[in-house]
């Protein structure tokens, strides 16, 4: 599954066996129009995306996007055809240049998203709708990131990685109920499963912007070194957030063996987006560790008693109170922590995540 592609973009919560709906979901009344300024291979199998907004259109009716229909499979397949909404007259006249400073006509009137939200994003000639992360944090609009893991699966994905070039216009609309919502006094448990860092990393951007108050730890898991993303944003952000700390949990080890299919595959990647030159960085961002194996009770445990605002009782049984936990990864994954953190009493209404078709 393509895992930017394939987002339910709910925020919801586990409790007592069943899901909750704790927040609908958003969507602007306001279709964009962005234009691309760069593309740069963020990691082997991922690039990130920057774009700019170049006008606002008004979408009052809010027309139906993929949401709106019974799924058939994956998110960016819809049950009929969505032909690409035509171009507005309006967006004829916008100047393309992406020159610093130059923010297009009609920004003014743009509605911000939230840290953690989706864009549904259309391009011409495709008929489906495709949803997407937002990686960058509100306060740079009108500029933003998007970072898609290379599918086979999705149209869009394969036009943004192949074919598209900068200067050329998309339309999209940022909606989604996984938001940040937690005050900067809050302690924050961040948990992600590969791309699923894409929303965390947007909250991480924000909270480094609002200069958050309270512990914030960051739990990153990985398949390999080779697989980790936004180094130079970690790094940024956790200078920024001096209570912050992050570890690397690398499910497969670096390949040992020089003649491995692994290590000559790797051998003919870039020299930064080697596996080896990709831990050497994680592991000069401050306060970062380096952990083999996947996230489990234990880690979360240590996390948990780091950051909880007051003792539990001598018989373990005081529910920790403050913590906000924020989840986005495979549904693996989230399934088994959600119960480990049930079973140590966090409070359901305190818990976050976004699941995946």
């Amino acid at each position: 599954m393509q895992r930017s592609a394939a987002r339910l973009g709910t925020a919801i919560h586990r409790h007592a066996g069943h899901l909750t709906l704790t927040q609908a979901v958003q969507r602007q009344p306001q279709r964009l129009v962005a234009e691309l300024v760069s593309a740069h291979q963020e990691t082997h199998h991922v690039k990130q995306f920057d774009f700019i907004v170049r006008d606002v259109l008004p979408d009052p009716d809010r027309s139906p996007l993929w949401l709106d229909r019974p799924p058939r499979g994956p998110r960016g397949r819809t049950s009929a055809p969505l032909a690409a909404p035509p171009a507005s007259p309006a967006v004829a006249g916008v100047a393309s240049s992406t020159a610093d400073g130059d923010e297009g006509h009609g920004v003014e009137r743009l509605t911000p998203f939230q840290p953690g939200q989706w864009c549904d994003f259309f391009v011409r000639g495709i008929e489906t709708v495709a949803g997407f992360s937002l990686v960058s944090a509100p306060h740079a609009l009108p500029r933003f990131q998007l970072a898609l893991q290379e599918s086979a699966y999705s149209a869009i994905v394969q036009h943004l990685w192949h074919r598209a070039r900068p200067h050329e216009r998309f339309q999209l609309r940022f909606g989604g109920g996984f938001v940040l919502q937690s005050d900067r006094r809050t302690p924050l448990l961040l948990i992600a499963g590969g791309v699923g860092l894409n929303p965390l990393m947007s909250m991480l951007r924000t909270l480094a912007a609002r200069g958050h108050d309270a512990p914030v730890q960051l739990l990153y898991s990985v398949a390999d070194a080779a697989d980790v993303l936004f180094l130079d944003a970690l790094d940024t952000c956790l200078r920024q957030l001096p209570s912050a700390h992050a570890t690397l949990f690398l499910t497969q080890d670096l390949p040992a063996d020089p003649g491995s299919r692994a290590a000559a595959a790797a051998a003919e990647w870039p020299a930064a987006l080697t596996p080896a030159a990709r831990l050497a960085r994680w592991r000069a961002i401050p306060r970062t560790r380096v952990e083999t194996g996947r996230i489990g009770p234990e880690h979360l445990a240590a996390r948990l008693a780091a950051l909880q605002a007051r003792p539990r009782a001598p018989d373990g049984a005081t529910p920790v109170h403050g913590v906000h936990v924020y989840m986005c990864g495979p549904t693996s994954m989230e399934n088994a922590l959600i119960r480990d953190l049930q079973h140590m009493q966090i409070d359901p209404d305190a818990i976050f995540y976004e699941e995946w078709w």
